[in-house]
């Protein structure tokens, strides 16, 4: 086993042969074919597409996919779910009080996300007037029958009185503008924190009652990730500014008397590192920077 694959989940071949044959392309990359005669160790590479990994799933939205996590009624029901908050106790020994070190460990509303979701998005209580999920059907659902855009159109289509079917059309485009202000203001909300580093969803506040769908940003497989050009880009350019760092520690010089310009090497991978970060900048919207 390389040191690359220790940078992988060892047991699935698949992403372990990704990481190496990228690797082996950046090298590649790097000695232009072997035309150079230096490189970048194989470990150390690995190492910076590691880095690289982590700073495009926060800011780079390919690299992430949305989808839905359920948290079943059966687990918000656990008695270790709805445990107290941290509180204080007397001392013993003198007359103050001190947090109870058993307390602090309590788990109260903390649920375990799976290691690859990188954001959550949001936090919806099924029947809890969060989103879509609660309001189907109601006064102020998209499914309410008096002002249902068939019955709009189809009471003026057989008299041809169409200049009327018009402008109820846009009357139901703007009842149901006016209808999802109106969710996003009459919703319970529900207050949570998401540490990526711990993976640990934790409900503030009131807690909830029932099924609870999390809305969440997921990280892409690796394999995918290494197609992408950007990101291929960004770790040569990464690999360059750590060769001309290392290269300028030394008086190296090629056979021949041929020197090497570290600080063109440097630099290139310097400017390409910063292009691309702009680049990256300049295509993210707004809703991803906000999750995080």
């Amino acid at each position: 086993m390389s040191k690359v694959s220790t940078l992988v989940d060892c047991s699935d071949s698949e992403a372990v042969e990704c990481l190496n044959d990228f690797v082996e392309s950046i090298q590649n990359e790097i000695s232009v074919g072997g035309m150079i005669p230096f490189t970048i160790p194989a470990d150390v590479i690995a190492q910076l597409v590691k880095n690289a990994k982590t700073m495009f799933q926060k800011s780079y939205e390919d690299f992430t996919e949305e989808m839905f996590l359920i948290l079943p009624e059966s687990e918000i029901q656990k008695k270790r779910f709805n445990k107290g908050i941290a509180k204080l106790k007397s001392d013993d020994n003198e007359d103050k009080k001190v947090i109870d070190k058993k307390a602090i460990k309590d788990t109260r509303g903390a649920f375990m996300l799976p290691e690859k979701v990188v954001s959550v998005v949001g936090v919806y209580e099924i029947g809890g007037f969060e989103g879509e999920a609660g309001w189907g059907g109601m006064l102020l659902g998209k499914h309410t029958g008096d002002i249902s855009l068939q019955n709009l159109l189809y009471q003026n289509a057989y008299d041809r009185s169409l200049a009327i079917a018009a402008d109820t059309t846009a009357y139901y485009v703007a009842t149901e503008s006016f209808l999802d202000i109106s969710r996003q203001i009459f919703q319970h909300p529900i207050t949570f924190r998401y540490n990526r580093l711990t993976n640990n969803l934790r409900f503030l506040g009131e807690l909830p009652r029932k099924d609870v769908i999390v809305d969440v940003l997921v990280a892409i497989p690796d394999c995918d990730m290494y197609n992408d050009d950007l990101f291929r880009r960004y770790v040569i350019a990464d690999c360059k500014a750590n060769l001309g760092r290392v290269l300028g520690t030394f008086n190296y010089q090629l056979p021949g008397n041929i020197s090497i310009n570290v600080d063109q090497i440097a630099n290139e991978g310097t400017s390409e590192k910063e292009s691309i970060l702009q680049e990256i900048k300049d295509m993210s919207g707004s809703w991803y920077i906000m999750t995080f």
